[in-house]
């Protein structure tokens, strides 16, 4: 059974299919996936841990719902 990560961050920098995402706590694992609370759903996948509290992720779905400041 897959374990819930409730790590809420938000989008800091968006740029061809790329978000920077700031967390205040942990940051997630290399390709660990993140689901937005946009409706529609947008999968965000973990490319990079660059640092400064920020994970760097690949857009899969990309949709004009996903904008800075989105968690």
């Amino acid at each position: 059974m897959m374990q819930s990560d409730t790590r809420i961050g938000h989008i800091v920098r968006l740029g061809g299919g790329i978000a920077d995402i700031r967390y205040d706590g942990q940051l997630p694992a290399i390709s660990n996936r993140l689901v937005t609370l946009t409706d529609p759903e947008i999968v965000i996948e973990v490319a990079s841990l660059p640092g400064n509290g920020i994970a760097r992720r690949l857009v899969m779905n990309p949709s004009p719902e996903l904008r800075i400041g989105c968690a």
